[in-house]
């Protein structure tokens, strides 16, 4: 008999850090007795992953533009 899909996520989004692109583009969600619309789902995944790299990249690039500035002095 074909090993049964396992019923919750068999690695689920990292509690102890930020979520990034690559956990999202790993999920893959088990399916039930009644199913999902895998299309859908993986549309979904792709969007959200594709809007974290984004701000991934946008957050770097800020945080190297304030890491260029000089430090100021508190008045």
């Amino acid at each position: 008999l074909p090993e049964a899909p396992p019923e919750r996520l068999t690695d689920p989004l990292p509690a102890d850090r930020p979520v990034r692109r690559a956990d999202i583009e790993a999920l893959r969600f088990p399916q039930t007795l009644r199913g999902y619309r895998m299309g859908d789902v993986d549309e979904a995944l792709a969007r959200l992953a594709a809007e974290l790299a984004e701000r991934e990249a946008r957050i770097a690039d800020l945080e190297s533009a304030l890491a260029s500035r000089p430090a100021r002095i508190a008045e």
